[in-house]
This record gives structure tokens, sequence and C-alpha cells, in this order.
């Protein structure tokens, strides 16, 4: 669901931004969200749907291992000078 998420939180960012403006914050909210045991609607299914829901597990439980930082996006990454 995370990865679904991004995906759409980015497209949506790539039809707004605008080249040149900078952005300092960008954030997406969520609610009505149900317990973690509950099967979620299939807004988004495709063949690959079980794969990223076993990834978005596995990246959960790193996080809330070894912190927030742990995982990230590769192309959130900033390139060294």
């Amino acid at each position: 669901l995370t990865d679904v998420l991004y995906q759409h939180a980015r497209a949506l960012f790539d039809k707004s931004y605008r080249k040149g403006r900078r952005v300092r914050l960008l954030g997406v909210g969520l609610s009505s969200l149900k317990d973690k045991d509950a099967e979620p609607r299939r807004l988004f299914e495709d063949a690959e749907a079980e794969k990223r829901k076993r990834l978005s597990r596995v990246v959960h439980a790193v996080t809330k291992t070894y912190g927030e930082k742990a995982v990230t996006r590769a192309a959130l990454l900033k390139k060294k000078p």
C-alpha cells in the first residue's frame, strides 16, 4: 500500500510542479484507516500487488527495528557533489 500511495502522490506532484520552483516541504495525509489486521479495499489491484505487500511488510519491520531512516528510496537520495 505504501508504494501505491507514493506513486499516486508523486504523480500528483509531478503534474502540478513548475520547473524552477523550490519545494521546502511536501506532505501526504491519510485518514479513516482500519486496523492493521483488517483487509484493505482493493483500489489499485494489479499483478505485482502481493509482491509490493510483502515488501511493505519487510520495510515496516526494518524501520520499526532500526528507525525511520533505515530504508530510503533510491530516488530520494542526493548525489554527492
